[in-house]
């Protein structure tokens, strides 16, 4: 294990600790005294603090950067990142405590200095201080009321995020630190490029440079909540542009790699993953004005980024709203929407989400199940709100997709139809090429299993999540047998809210329909047994059964009743559409759930304390979402 350099502590600034760090709850003169007897540990970028099964020789104290706590091994091949650690934050003081070995391995995210703290030592603090055995004891009680394991979480924001443009674009810096200085308050974001680079190295360290870079950067984020490297991959300053390029990559929480239709951008990648493999942050891929899906195939799978974003540079003012989306994407706080399934009940869905426009929500990610896939595509492609209800009127009213029986040998209808629909509605684009982040999700009929669609060909993904068992065929797509992803997940929060990405609001037109047809179903068993003991009962007040369609589309939704329930809690808003006369194959009801749509989002809105959360950080440009 290499480290890099060790030198003698020299304090610590009270503001760097976390709030619920170890070194939050020690007394300032015993902080002293921890730091007095430590040494001072400089790790790059991508190298390992220990390994899962190490001796336990020291604890450490993170000074800067970050660091990721990975479980290696399991059905992760690179090992399940369980924590990110940021300034502040103890590890390794629990295997002291307990005398075990390391039981986690822990890598440098980006180039970090710790404060190490040998076993030895270690033991004669304990024995001295009393104060540091209380802090260490409420430690570890906490990690065993979590259960004992370490809890997943989503770690600190991206503080350092590295621009490394391969393709020329003068703007986008500028757009980036404009976007960001909104999102995160204005004044607390710095840009460092090449020229400051230069600057640092002719004024402090004419031999050092990665010591000037290190130096210049920790100022910068000690005066600011983020800091934006512009990396030097083009040459735009000659002097020292490998160092200060690979500096960037390695003090990065996350890599912005800006393309666009330039055919040296590939080869310029291509240069650059030698020093890439430095890095282990998270990659994004910012798409310069390009969306032949060729292209954008061929740069997803050279880079493999953790999520992607289009932006168009012209006209200026699509420049800057395309940027900030990314932005709040980039730091967490991007509003996402989920739809849920429901058949006709899901045109409510477009009622709600113009009303979240009005109300100044700006929609960044769209996600959906069964209908609510198919409005979610609609609105991924960026479409208006009038365009998307005279798409649904044409291809769910007037072409009567569900009417095209067959011989029930695997389902009532024969699905050309909705097939040819489907097609024809989306067009033939690929769901990687939306101009907004989207999925679906859809059930392996094989597998049992839910099948989360980020890529592929768009209308059947959505034909596939659409396909309600024995109403319509199974789809077969790369290998499995698809079917409505109502039946495992009907209300898929939990897909999008594990992205990190920011708050969510879940759209649930299902639970009051079908929990009123459960009230009725028992307030008609009521009336029979009330009556059964003295008159028949009179066969008009039973509900007539729905017709085969209508009990196979509930059926589908009503067994993921209890996952939809989970989930509901999980997201910052939720709007449920009120039960009404609406069957969920009533299509001709359009303009009536809309309406709805929009009535029960107003009426969620107003007593919704997450409402300030979701349009006070969201104001930037345009809406994503239909007007």
């Amino acid at each position: 294990m290499t480290l890099g350099t060790v030198g003698t502590a020299s304090g610590w600034d009270d503001g760097d600790s976390a709030a619920e760090s170890l070194l939050a709850q020690l007394p300032v003169w015993t902080r002293n005294t921890l730091f007095g007897a430590s040494t001072s540990v400089t790790l790059h970028a991508g190298r390992w603090l220990f390994r899962a099964g190490d001796p336990a020789d020291a604890m450490y104290i993170v000074r800067s950067g970050r660091l990721e706590v990975i479980s290696e091994g399991g059905s992760h091949p690179s090992g399940e990142v369980l924590e990110v650690l940021g300034p502040g934050a103890a590890l390794g003081e629990l295997a002291l405590l307990t005398g075990s070995t390391r039981s986690a391995s822990v890598r440098a995210r980006r180039d970090s200095e710790l404060m190490r703290l040998s076993a030895t030592d270690f033991a004669s603090l304990m024995r001295k201080d009393k104060s540091l055995a209380l802090a260490l004891a409420r430690v570890l009680g906490r990690l065993l009321a979590g259960g004992g394991t370490p809890r997943s979480q989503e770690g600190p924001r991206p503080a350092v995020i590295a621009l490394v443009p391969l393709q020329h674009e003068p703007g986008l810096p500028g757009h980036m630190v404009s976007a960001l200085e909104h999102v995160v308050g204005h004044g607390r974001v710095a840009t460092l490029g090449p020229e400051d680079a230069a600057g640092a190295i002719d004024e402090r360290y004419p031999t050092d440079a990665d010591a000037a870079f290190a130096q210049l950067l920790e100022r910068r984020e000690h005066e600011y909540d983020t800091v934006v490297l512009h990396a030097d991959i083009l040459g735009e300053v000659p002097l020292r542009a490998e160092g200060w390029t690979k500096f960037c990559l390695r003090s990065a929480d996350r890599l912005v790699l800006a393309v666009g239709p330039d055919p040296q951008g590939l080869r310029r990648w291509e240069s650059l993953q030698s020093l890439a493999s430095l890095a282990t942050a998270e990659r994004d891929l910012c798409f310069l004005d390009v969306g032949v899906e060729p292209l954008v195939a061929r740069w997803l799978g050279a880079v493999l980024p953790g999520r992607h974003h289009f932006v168009q540079t012209d006209p200026d003012r699509i420049f800057a709203d395309d940027v900030a989306r990314m932005i709040r994407r980039l730091t967490g706080r991007s509003v996402g929407v989920v739809l849920s399934g429901g058949g006709a009940r899901g045109f409510a869905h477009l009622g709600a989400l113009a009303a979240l426009r009005e109300a100044g929500v700006l929609v960044d990610r769209v996600g959906g199940c069964s209908m609510g896939a198919v409005m979610a595509a609609l609105v991924a492609q960026r479409r208006s709100h009038d365009e998307i209800v005279d798409a649904c009127r044409r291809y769910f009213i007037d072409s009567k997709p569900l009417n095209d029986y067959t011989i029930p040998r695997t389902a009532l209808v024969h699905g050309r139809k909705l097939r040819a629909s489907l097609s024809e509605a989306l067009g033939p684009g690929s769901i990687e090429t939306l101009p907004m982040d989207f999925f679906c999700i859809s059930a392996d009929l094989i597998a049992a299993d839910t099948v989360v669609h980020r890529s592929g060909p768009l209308w059947k993904a959505v034909l596939a999540s659409l396909s309600i068992p024995g109403l319509l065929p199974p789809v077969r797509m790369d290998g499995r047998l698809l079917v409505d992803g109502g039946i495992l997940n009907n209300l898929p929060v939990d897909v999008m809210v594990d992205a990190g990405e920011g708050p969510v609001v879940a759209v649930d037109v299902m639970r009051d329909f079908a929990s009123e047809g459960t009230r009725r179903s028992s307030r008609f068993r009521r009336q029979r047994v009330r009556r059964g003991s003295g008159a028949p009962v009179a066969t008009s007040i039973e509900p007539p059964p729905p017709p085969i369609a209508e009990t196979l589309t509930r059926a589908t939704v009503l067994s993921s009743w209890r996952q939809a329930e989970a989930n509901r809690d999980r997201a910052a808003l939720v709007i449920t559409v009120p039960a009404d006369q609406t069957g969920l194959l009533a299509f001709d009801r359009l303009d009536a759930m809309v309406d709805a749509g929009r009535t029960a989002a107003r009426t969620a809105m107003q007593t919704a304390a997450a409402l300030d959360q979701l349009t006070g950080r969201h104001r930037t440009g345009e809406a994503a979402g239909p007007s």
